[in-house]
């Protein structure tokens, strides 16, 4: 069974949402858009162990409307699921749950009731027999058992993980060993019941050395059992070799010949060996008990003690055990340490990985032990990348991929939801598994990469476009994160844009735009038609690409921009005067963009020929270029027109760009600069 879709309805700050789910869900989008709220909409409905009668919503879970200053009073949340197996249809066909289709539905609603202060909840299956009554069963904790959600929050607290009765480490402990944990009566008298049970059954027709050897283990358990003359410290090792030299034995006979009931035979050794574990760990502890209590200083103690209470209870001896020590407390005190360094003093970004690794362990934990034998599990993770650098970040998302397939492969189905403001993790999923959060209005609206978006793109751009998306994807990942974006030609433009948006006092982070190359002549048009289709988008071609056009841009109106002349390099010469864009190059790079410009400097300027670089870098603002602008005039825009487009790179472009003043910067730049945040800020309104 997987998580096919889900909607809500007025929760926290969505007013509406439809999405659906893969095998691997990344959910992405600015801050405060409703990642959170989507993880916590699902963990209100299949919280593990929780009783649906305890789901809880407070006032301000209903969405507020800012616009008309009103808040919503119910709340819709629907959960739809699909590829039931036979375990599932097993587990929820006999409530009379309505698995038409191969798919379920379950359906929560919350209304608030002003007069209670509190809200009212139901819980149920969708019935999609009858249009006119959709409530079907009470959705309750024995269906919630069969759809095992995890929820791992942002918030990764490493010591109540560790070290809490209820955090991950001690459940992990407690499911493992569970069967050990028990009383050691209780599992000596649950062995014999085992022991007898297949004896009763199979013995007439057992080989007699499976059942002699079961005989032999089913009296010592009984005479152990029932002996308390003796202290145990000095009879466990006797009745530990008794009842291992009985398995090992076994273990030779059904090698040889196989028995009746090979599961029930298996649990009874399992038995017998967490018998025989649990009395040498207790031997263990008696005699280190011993040894410390017969420390001198623990002597002196219970003297001292039992010297001073015989003066109000006289010829009294009390016996004082000052070393008690219970096999319970060593499982409830855990110390994990990294190379013997505990993992409390471990840095931030390791201790959320072992957050991370305990609750999965859990997860899984929890399905290795589970009675209803679940092959299904919804794992949703909150920004896994807190704390990791981009390295670990993407080895971790491509790890967890790893498990997924390697759980696929063991019969278990687990489906992943992330949400992450990453592009490290971006970098290392398929664009098909993204799911984008826009606002649209007052409702917030999921945007897949799929099949379906790629049709759209191809059905307008062609097939041979779609490169342009791929190509986005994989340089770009950060689009997906950003509020807007500003596409340029070449690399020139992208190194210069941020340094003039800079200048212009325009910044680009906190409007949370990004530029990106689009890498040549004739892909601005095709990587603007697709990113406008999911993203606030402008962009800006070169005018000597007329060549290239096509009729992708609908409207004229829309943000797409030409230079005003050729192209970049060609909007400096007539925006920056000759000479000071020369002295921009000296300063930028004197050995060898600035060379040639450095040499004139030395030929046609009085003083310079024998200066070094440092000085005529420290005195170009005082040097006289009369001469020297004189000898050029005719060649100097020439040369620089030359230089610029041999050494175009986003480097120079962006050092460059860096030297200029705001009148310097060519209009169509500033004009698409002003343009992108205009849109990002009415978006936002």
């Amino acid at each position: 069974m997987k998580l096919k879709s889900l909607y809500i309805e007025n929760f926290r700050n969505i007013k509406e949402l439809e999405m659906e789910f893969s095998s691997l869900t990344v959910i992405v989008g600015e801050n405060n858009i409703g990642k959170t709220t989507i993880l916590k909409a699902l963990y209100k409905i299949l919280k593990m162990d929780e009783s649906p009668h305890r789901v809880r919503f407070f006032e301000d879970d209903f969405y507020f409307d800012k616009s008309s200053n009103k808040r919503s009073t119910e709340i819709v949340i629907e959960l739809s699921f699909d590829e039931l197996d036979e375990n599932d249809k097993t587990a929820f066909v006999w409530s009379g749950i309505d698995i038409s289709n191969n798919q379920l539905s379950v359906r929560l609603e919350a209304k608030w009731e002003e007069e209670n202060n509190d809200a009212n909840v139901e819980l149920f299956f969708v019935r999609k027999d009858d249009p006119e009554n959709s409530k079907g069963e009470n959705f309750n904790l024995t269906h919630k058992r069969y759809i095992p959600f995890y929820y791992i929050d942002a918030y990764r607290d490493i010591w109540k993980e560790t070290n809490s009765s209820s955090g991950d480490l001690k459940q992990i402990f407690k499911d493992h060993n569970k069967h050990y944990l028990k009383p050691l009566n209780a599992q000596i008298v649950s062995c014999i019941k085992n022991i007898d049970l297949y004896l009763n059954e199979y013995e007439k027709n057992e080989d007699s050395s499976i059942s002699e050897i079961l005989v032999e283990m089913d009296d010592n358990l009984g005479d152990f059992a029932l002996d308390n003359s003796i202290p145990l410290v000095d009879c466990l090792t006797e009745f530990n070799m008794k009842l291992d030299d009985c398995n090992r034995r076994l273990d030779e006979c059904i090698s040889e010949t196989e028995p009746r009931d090979k599961e029930l035979i298996k649990k009874i050794q399992q038995s017998v060996q967490n018998i025989c574990q649990k009395t040498s760990v207790q031997q263990t502890i008696e005699e280190l008990q011993s040894k410390i209590n017969g420390l001198h200083g623990i002597r002196e103690i219970k003297s001292i003690l039992n010297e001073n209470l015989s003066l109000f209870v006289p010829e009294s001896q009390i016996e004082i055990d000052l070393a008690k020590i219970e096999e319970l407390n060593l499982f409830n005190e855990n110390h994990v340490s990294l190379e013997d360094v505990s993992i409390f003093k471990q840095g931030s970004g390791f201790q959320g990985s072992f957050v991370i690794a305990l609750k999965l362990s859990r997860l899984f934990t929890h399905m290795k032990f589970s009675e209803e034998k679940l092959t299904n599990l919804i794992v949703a993770i909150e920004e896994p990348e807190a704390h990791m650098h981009p390295h670990l970040q993407r080895s971790l998302i491509k790890k967890l991929k790893v498990k997924q397939r390697k759980f696929a492969e063991m019969g278990y189905n687990v489906q992943l939801i992330v949400t992450t403001h990453s592009p490290s993790i971006l970098s290392q999923i398929e664009k098909s598994d993204i799911c984008m959060l826009k606002r649209d209005n007052k409702a917030c609206k999921a945007i897949r990469f799929d099949e379906a978006f790629e049709k759209k793109i191809t059905s307008k751009l062609g097939n041979n476009k779609l490169k342009h998306f791929d190509s986005v994807f994989r340089s770009y990942p950060e689009i997906f994160l950003s509020r807007g974006v500003i596409i340029v030609e070449g690399h020139s433009e992208f190194g210069a844009l941020p340094e003039f948006a800079k200048i212009i006092n325009v910044d680009l982070d906190d409007l949370g735009l990004s530029v990106i190359n689009a890498g040549g002549k004739g892909n601005a048009k095709p990587m603007y038609t697709i990113i406008n289709k999911f993203a606030k988008c402008a962009a800006i071609k070169d005018k000597d690409n007329d060549t290239y056009a096509d009729s992708l841009i609908d409207d004229e109106n829309e943000p797409f921009y030409r230079t005003n002349y050729a192209d970049f390099e060609e909007e400096l010469l007539n925006h920056v005067d000759s000479y000071e864009l020369a002295n921009i190059l000296i300063k930028v790079d004197p050995e060898t963009i600035g060379k040639y410009y450095l040499e004139l400097i030395r030929k046609y300027v009085v003083n310079a020929e024998s200066m070094e670089v440092t000085e005529i870098l420290s005195n170009l603002d005082n040097l006289d270029f009369t001469d020297l602008k004189e000898k050029t005039k005719d060649t100097i825009k020439t040369e620089l027109s030359k230089t610029l487009k041999k050494y175009k790179s986003a480097l120079m472009g962006s050092m460059i760009s860096s030297h200029l003043k705001e009148d310097q910067i060519p209009s169509c730049y500033k004009d698409i600069i002003l343009k992108a945040k205009e849109m990002v800020v009415q978006n936002e309104q």
